[in-house]
């Protein structure tokens, strides 16, 4: 598996063309990690993988990935090769994110 550099700087959320609306640290990391699963499908990643890949802290990621697995976004395993994966595969997102998964 390559390690994966994608970065969410540049994507622009907005209601107006001239009101952008800001996303809240949890809300962004949760979608670097959904993005991170769908990529490396149907590998599983890690916390540590992705904390190293983004620069975010591990102790911040278990708890992103426990709302994410918890919610039906991800299927988490625990132990010794242990990991997380999308719960579904990848396909039309419309189809499987209907609200901002990090806010229920």
């Amino acid at each position: 598996v390559f390690p994966v550099y994608l970065s969410l700087d540049f994507v622009s959320f907005t209601r107006h063309p001239f009101a952008p609306t800001k996303i809240s640290a949890y809300s962004d990391f949760s979608l670097r990690v959904l993005v991170h699963a769908a990529l490396s499908s149907p590998a599983r990643s890690t916390v540590d993988e992705v904390a190293q890949i983004y620069g975010i802290s591990r102790h911040h990621l278990v708890k992103i990935v426990h709302g994410l697995g918890r919610s039906g976004y991800l299927a988490t395993q625990r132990g010794i090769g242990g990991g997380f994966t999308l719960a579904r595969p990848p396909g039309r997102p419309g189809s499987f994110w209907r609200s901002d998964p990090s806010n229920g």
